[in-house]
């Protein structure tokens, strides 16, 4: 029997508990080091910007479900909804556990065990993965800065969909995939604008938390849009980091420099995490009712 996969699992493992314990230290750490008097707005906090964020937030996981769901059905699945959804909830959450793969692998063994062939499944992730990160980037260049970065949103728009096919062509005969989906040039013009939304959907909720504070600067929510979607964008990239872990909430006080002070961005960006933490076990509440309600009818 070759031990190497497991070997190189367990030490892909180890890594990603070095990184989280690190990522950790340095967010206490940090947050150790902020005006103590920064702390006291979190008395002053509008609770119904907050709850109206958590409601967002659920809308965000369902439309991204939404998604998934037609991708991997495209790819073979044969699950119906409730168990789709209760697998892909789950294979979510694994984004926690350190070394940050666990994720992806959760979703592919579901796929395959749903129907899915092992080339279908591993598109499926990539064909997810590759709207998340298009949607978040178009959104980002869109909202951010868009009299700098205009030329990316308008290159995304026009380039992306019609290379996306070629590239999933490309890629299948690379990696010698068989029986996999071709992905057309309308689906790939669907994908991109889906996520887009998804991922407005995703700013709003991030910029009623901001809203919360009572006392904090003005910001304009299409600018706060685009500043929390590229530091989700960020955080994604540093793919070793559970859920962007530091990544986020460093990015996210470097784009609001000049508007916020460090210990007042410090503050937002722990207590949207906190939010967004909380939003994630909630959906899972309601997923693991209705999946219960389901089974039992």
């Amino acid at each position: 029997m070759d031990d190497r996969p497991r070997s190189r699992l367990s030490v892909w493992r180890l890594v990603g508990w070095i990184v989280t314990i690190l990522a950790l230290g340095f967010i206490i750490r940090w947050l150790l080091r902020l005006d103590h008097t920064v702390w006291q707005s979190l008395l002053h906090l509008r609770l119904w910007w907050v709850i109206g964020g958590l409601a967002v937030f659920q809308v965000w996981f369902l439309l991204r479900f939404l998604a998934w769901e037609v991708i991997v059905r495209r790819h073979g699945s044969e699950l119906q909804r409730h168990q789709t959804l209760r697998s892909w909830t789950i294979s979510e959450l694994m984004r926690y556990v350190p070394g940050n793969v666990w994720s992806f692998a959760a979703k592919y063994r579901s796929s395959v065990t749903a129907g899915a062939n092992p080339s279908g499944a591993i598109q499926a992730l990539v064909v997810e993965a590759f709207g998340l990160l298009s949607g978040a980037a178009l959104i980002s260049a869109l909202f951010l800065d868009p009299q700098r970065w205009w030329w990316v949103a308008l290159g995304i728009v026009v380039l992306l969909p019609l290379a996306t096919p070629w590239i999933f062509v490309g890629v299948a005969k690379l990696l010698h995939w068989k029986d996999v989906p071709r992905v057309s040039l309308t689906e790939s013009l669907v994908l991109l604008l889906w996520y887009c939304f998804v991922w407005l959907v995703f700013g709003l909720a991030s910029a009623m938390i901001y809203h919360s504070f009572p006392a904090l600067p003005t910001i304009t929510y299409a600018r706060l849009i685009g500043i929390n979607v590229a530091a989700w964008l960020v955080g994604y990239i540093s793919i070793i980091t559970p859920m962007g872990l530091g990544v986020r909430e460093v990015t996210f006080v470097k784009l609001v420099a000049g508007t916020l002070t460090n210990a007042a961005a410090s503050l937002v960006a722990l207590v949207t995490r906190v939010v967004f933490v909380i939003s994630e076990l909630i959906f899972l509440g309601i997923v693991l009712t209705w999946y219960g309600v389901k089974r039992r009818g």
